[in-house]
């Protein structure tokens, strides 16, 4: 493993040294606290504030101290406990795929299906597959936008928008943590975690500054034994966030934020037939993910309206290599295919929106964003191996692209209890493909495509506890360009939802149910040429889903959550790509979950017993890789993936300050495929072995 860099670690360590000395000795409150009432709980995805049970779609708010009490370091740890949440873990690390009510981006070069949003900025790349991880250290929450979100959230946004929502800093005290996991895999290696934040006001009520950084050294349990390495496919992560907010007597607030994140590896983590321990790869192929990201919000409320400016600027990095077994090469031609990308998007976003919960609520804006992709792609090692000499390129990996939206969004509340909202999103994208291959010679391609995304919602209130709503609304997804600039044109999707969210038992039961029937029209689909997926446009698909989630308190401080989502969207018809009625690919069918917790207090001094126990269950997955032989159409890979049955239990003790806790991953040990490789039936990416840990955290 290279030598990681120490800064996100130094500053974890000074929190954890130089804080308690110089911090104020009253416990903080902890970030996102629970609301007393589970109907109360305040979310802002609508770009204002509302109560979760008002908002007239599909939208789940996991709070920072549930992320902490399931001991979740980044989004794969929280799925399937949310409804029609789910994350294809792919070989290496920067290549996860974010999926929401089973729309799939598929395998090629298409865009992706879910925008990624820290704050108020959007964070995703043109390229599908490419989901960066984002450490839920210090977070206030996260909110998860089921369904189209195109009129507020742009054309990233087709099945939904992920929201990380970071902790501002206190304005009137220092506060702080520190926190410290050791793990250790069954049958595989050690690993640790350090994290830790201090913050407070520089200059009291008016400015404020916080600090949160850490490392996680993930540990391996895959042997490649070729290459005589134990553990090999262990992960490095770093990051340091950093955020500061101005806020003075008046109208006028500002946040600026910035992070950077780095995670780096020296193998995947595929594996063996019928083995998760066990790799019989041919050669190390390293992995690293890098990025910058610069977050500018200003807001000034001039009572009636307030005006909002949201800048952003992402600069990342992703190297990974395809090896030759992942390619299809025959056994024992030790080459790989190398991708060396960079990331460059800069967006700006101004909105005005009313204030005040009146009978007219309304938002509009503009928004703009330039995104570049400048990479190289090369063979390893290209001399022996012809076809990967052939396929050097530098350029574009996809695209560079071009794109400004105007939106709007009115609400009008009819009476109290009957209010209908109408969304409507211009959008326009200009995008460029452009590469030099060995021979020096430059091709290019561009394109320009438009939508006009509208959004229909209606919302009945029964009571101020209950509601109901329906929602009608089109998501988009741009056309783009194939690795040999073969062209795939765009998809749109229209979604039909029903639903009902109700606090009862004065607000200790809370419940979240719905259905929805999803239509698309040029559905975007992938197939292979060679060792390379593209995109291309498969005709027509739709079919039905539904979810629930249901979250209770009962008595003795005894939680229970429990969670469920079905998909059976599938394609309309016969094409070269797919057969009519075959479900998309990656997309398990079923997910579920549930958790049950409590906190029994006992002694004196605040402590506290705690313990936690976690099950998710997924269906396999179909997946299906076709390609053109001498005129014919063949299944180079044609099955399904293992179901997933996991359970994670956590113990511990917790006082006003501390807590200690141990726990288990995986505690069953289940062994499933969840990611194959097609070229070697059975073989893939597996479920991480049991995992165990001890955790201590100190407040201050």
């Amino acid at each position: 493993m290279r030598h990681a860099k120490v800064s996100a670690v130094a500053i974890a360590v000074a929190a954890v040294l130089a804080g308690p000395q110089a911090l104020a000795q009253t416990a903080p409150p902890r970030a996102g606290e629970r609301a007393a009432n589970l109907g109360e709980v305040v979310v802002t995805s609508s770009r204002r504030e509302e109560r979760i049970v008002d908002v007239p779609y599909a939208i789940t708010a996991v709070g920072g101290p549930e992320i902490e009490e399931r001991g979740a370091f980044d989004l794969k740890q929280l799925q399937y406990s949310v409804p029609g949440l789910a994350m294809n873990t792919s070989q290496v690390i920067g290549a996860d795929r974010i999926q929401l009510r089973g729309v799939d981006a598929g395998a090629g070069t298409g865009l992706p299906t879910v925008g990624v949003y820290v704050d108020d900025v959007g964070i995703s790349v043109d390229q599908q597959q490419r989901d960066s991880g984002f450490p839920l250290v210090d977070i206030e929450r996260v909110e998860v936008l089921r369904g189209p979100q195109g009129t507020l959230y742009g054309q990233g946004s087709v099945s939904g928008t992920i929201r990380y929502i970071t902790r501002d800093p206190s304005l009137t005290k220092f506060e702080g943590f520190a926190d410290a996991t050791l793990s250790s895999v069954a049958d595989g290696g050690t690993g640790y975690r350090i994290n830790g934040a201090f913050g407070g006001p520089i200059v009291e009520d008016t400015f404020g500054v916080r600090v949160v950084a850490g490392y996680d050294k993930s540990a391996g349990w895959i042997d490649y034994s070729r290459l005589g390495q134990k553990d090999f496919n262990e992960v490095e992560t770093q990051f340091a966030r950093i955020k500061a907010v101005y806020a003075p007597e008046g109208a006028l607030r500002a946040s600026l934020l910035y992070q950077y994140l780095d995670s780096e590896a020296d193998a995947n983590n595929t594996s063996d037939v019928g083995t998760s321990l066990v790799s019989s790869e041919e050669r190390a192929d390293p992995a690293s993910d890098g990025s910058h990201i610069l977050n500018l919000t200003v807001d000034y409320d001039f009572g009636a309206v307030k005006l909002t400016s949201a800048t952003g600027w992402v600069d990342r990095d992703f190297l990974f290599v395809a090896s030759g077994r992942n390619l299809g090469l025959p056994a024992g031609l030790n080459a790989g295919l190398s991708f060396d990308i960079n990331f460059k998007q800069f967006s700006q976003e101004l909105r005005l929106a009313s204030s005040g919960d009146g009978r007219l609520r309304w938002v509009v804006g503009a928004w703009y964003r330039d995104f570049e992709s400048p990479a190289v792609r090369q063979g390893l090692p290209a001399p022996a191996v012809p076809i990967f000499a052939g396929l050097f390129r530098v350029g574009t990996d996809p695209v560079n692209s071009e794109s400004r939206a105007l939106f709007g969004d009115v609400t009008w509340a009819f009476t109290d209890s009957l209010e209908a909202s109408v969304g409507l999103r211009y959008y326009e994208d200009e995008r460029e493909t452009i590469g030099t291959n060995a021979a020096g010679v430059t091709t290019s391609a561009s394109a320009e495509f438009d939508s006009t995304s509208p959004r229909f919602n209606v919302l009945y209130k029964w009571s101020d506890a209950v509601s109901s709503y329906a929602t009608v609304a089109k998501g988009f997804r741009s056309g783009g360009f194939n690795f040999d600039r073969s062209t795939f044109d765009p998809e749109t999707l229209w979604s039909y939802e029903i639903g009902t969210k109700a606090a009862l038992l004065e607000g200790r039961l809370y419940l979240d149910a719905a259905a929805y029937y999803l239509d698309y029209e040029n559905r975007q689909s992938n197939n292979r040429v060679g060792p390379f997926a593209v995109t291309t446009n498969a005709g027509a698909a739709s079919g039905p889903g539904a979810e629930f989630a249901l979250s209770m308190r009962l008595p003795s401080e005894l939680s229970l959550n429990l969670t469920g989502s079905w998909n059976d969207v599938a394609f309309d018809s016969t094409t070269f790509e797919n057969n009519e009625g075959e479900p998309f690919n990656y997309v398990p069918e079923f997910t579920a979950s549930a958790s049950l917790s409590q906190k029994i207090p006992f002694g004196a001094g605040g402590l506290a017993f705690t313990w936690r126990a976690d099950y998710q269950y997924a269906d396999g997955f179909f997946f299906v890789a076709r390609q053109l032989i001498a005129g014919n159409r063949v299944d180079v890979f044609n099955g399904t993936t293992d179901s997933q049955s996991l359970l994670n239990l956590r113990l511990g003790i917790e006082a006003e300050r501390w807590s200690a806790s141990v726990g288990a991953e995986n505690l069953l040990d289940e062994d499933a495929l969840v990611f194959p490789n097609i070229f070697v039936p059975g073989a893939g990416t597996r479920v991480k072995p049991t995992t165990y840990s001890v955790n201590l955290r100190y407040n201050w």
